[in-house]
């Protein structure tokens, strides 16, 4: 089962237990195998569960600059590299939020609710944010509750026998 959730987002100001120096960055050619690997040790909560080779994940990023509504996002804190995540912005003022990587020794300081939350302000208030995440993944469940978003549809799926 697939939650829709869809967000009303607010700026959120970091509590004292979240890290403080969450920036957002492009992402480069030194950045893809850090993410390949991410991905891949994480990829049971992707629709896609295929692990991802070198030279697809290359493939991939050389397509990037052919969807320029599709916004990519290197987090870092400080100079290290923590994650990504994409927004792509449709035409009908909706905007699809998705592609989450977090390294496990970011997890639970704020990083990714400071990082979405921040390329949210940037592409605007004005659209409507929303996203697919798998039933059980609490841990992006709550990052989405976090951000301001709320179940709007769920969708069943009966897989192939």
């Amino acid at each position: 089962m697939v939650a829709r959730l869809t967000a009303a987002h607010e700026i959120l100001e970091p509590d004292e237990d979240t890290v403080s120096d969450v920036r957002l960055d492009t992402i480069g050619a030194e950045d893809l195998e850090f993410l390949r690997q991410l991905r891949n040790a994480e990829r049971r909560w992707f629709f896609d569960q295929n692990e991802v080779t070198p030279e697809a994940q290359a493939a991939w990023h050389r397509s990037l600059a052919a969807h320029p509504n599709n916004h990519w996002y290197m987090v870092r804190v400080g100079d290290r590299r923590a994650g990504c995540f994409s927004i792509k912005v449709g035409d009908d003022g909706r905007a699809y939020v998705g592609s989450i990587l977090l390294a496990p020794e970011f997890r639970g300081q704020g990083v990714m609710t400071q990082a979405m939350g921040a390329a949210m302000d940037q592409l605007g208030s004005h659209l409507r944010y929303y996203t697919e995440v798998l039933a059980d993944n609490d841990q992006s469940l709550n990052l989405f509750n976090r951000l301001g978003f709320t179940p709007r549809f769920v969708t069943l799926e009966r897989t192939a026998r």
